[in-house]
């Protein structure tokens, strides 16, 4: 049992129902139906303020774990590093951690594991929604010089942009637009 708490955040109970707990072996594993559409930014705050346990992992429904998942990111994150299943690099490459793994500029809002005691926070005035409140926090993190990767593990995302829809991609690009505003030129996934 590894020391994190694993946050897992489905828009409501059907979509927590498709995610596997086999291979969760946190020390605390909490489910989220965000039925009422509550901002990401601002449940990943209150279980980086609340968890029982040095590392938070904040994770997607429509993410997998496969063996050794949870070890692998909750290890990662308590050298002080910023990880998650996948991110861009600065050549605007994808980095996924079952290809290898990497640093990178920003991780996707799929998920992200650090420790509570880092002190940073997510924006919940600039990121009221569901994007780009991860690329955001790693942003924060780099200008402390706090590394952002992806560790080699077994793990994985499904989110589909094109069955999201146009509305998705709308909110996406507002919120895109504020984190530009915010950080200049950012690279995201």
């Amino acid at each position: 049992m590894c020391d994190l708490t694993l946050v897992v955040i489905g828009k409501d109970w059907e979509a927590l129902r498709e995610f596997s707990l086999e291979h969760v072996n946190a020390a605390e594993c909490i489910l989220v139906s965000n039925d009422a559409g509550t901002p990401l930014s601002a449940i990943g705050n209150y279980y980086l303020e609340h968890a029982n346990n040095p590392v938070v992992g904040i994770l997607h429904a429509d993410s997998s774990l496969g063996p050794g998942a949870c070890d692998a990111f909750a290890a990662a994150a308590n050298q002080r590093a910023i990880v998650g299943i996948v991110g861009r690099d600065v050549m605007h490459r994808y980095i996924w951690c079952n290809q290898g793994g990497g640093p990178v500029e920003t991780l996707d809002c799929c998920s992200i594991f650090l420790r509570r005691d880092l002190e940073l926070a997510f924006d919940e005035t600039n990121f009221d929604g569901l994007h780009c409140h991860i690329e955001d926090m790693c942003m924060q993190a780099r200008t402390r010089g706090l590394p952002v990767f992806v560790p080699v593990a077994e793990a994985s995302h499904r989110g589909n942009v094109k069955v999201n829809g146009d509305r998705w991609l709308a909110d996406y690009s507002r919120y895109r637009g504020r984190l530009e505003r915010k950080w200049g030129s950012v690279v995201t996934t």
